[in-house]
């Protein structure tokens, strides 16, 4: 994105563009975690279509968003992105899931951090891994999988959404 940026994209479509220039890396990291996510299918019951509807909503907001007040936006996420980043030891105190109104908690949290990765994207990582150890498993490797197979969803479902929008920078000029 920063990159983007600085050679004179629009911040838009350098957002989009950062968010398909990720996915090969993402998609990687899914095959290399497959081992630790053997019998996770459960895990992904709740978190899978509640990140893919989120990022289904960030990618909309990031099409319809005008330019400007992306622009206008862009120092507050980064600044949020930051303290997520310097707080993100603090996340993994959450004490693991408990039954009823915590699933209900993780599937909000999906929500929102897959609208917020297909919106901005930086630090949802973090948020994503810190949500999964808090309510799925305290396995880092099982989390990180978990992590990689959910971004890579919600990754997906925004670069189609981009395409088709119009707004990924695809060349020079």
């Amino acid at each position: 994105f920063g990159a983007l940026v600085w050679a004179g994209a629009e911040q838009r479509a350098a957002s989009a563009t950062s968010a398909l220039a990720v996915l090969p890396g993402i998609l990687s990291s899914a095959w290399g975690y497959r081992k630790d996510l053997e019998g996770a299918r459960g895990q992904l019951v709740i978190s899978l279509p509640a990140i893919v509807a989120g990022g289904a909503l960030g990618a909309a907001l990031l099409v319809w968003t005008p330019p400007s007040s992306f622009k206008a936006i862009v120092p507050y996420l980064v600044l949020f992105a930051t303290a997520v980043f310097a707080l993100q030891e603090r996340f993994r105190t959450v004490p693991v899931r408990q039954k009823g109104v915590s699933r209900l908690l993780a599937a909000a949290a999906y929500l929102v951090i897959g609208c917020y990765a297909d919106y901005f994207g930086a630090g949802a990582a973090v948020l994503l891994l810190a949500i999964l150890l808090a309510f799925e498993t305290r396995d880092i490797h099982r989390a990180n999988g978990l992590k990689s197979i959910l971004a890579a969803a919600n990754q997906t479902l925004g670069a189609i959404g981009f395409v088709a929008a119009g707004l990924l920078l695809l060349g020079p000029g």
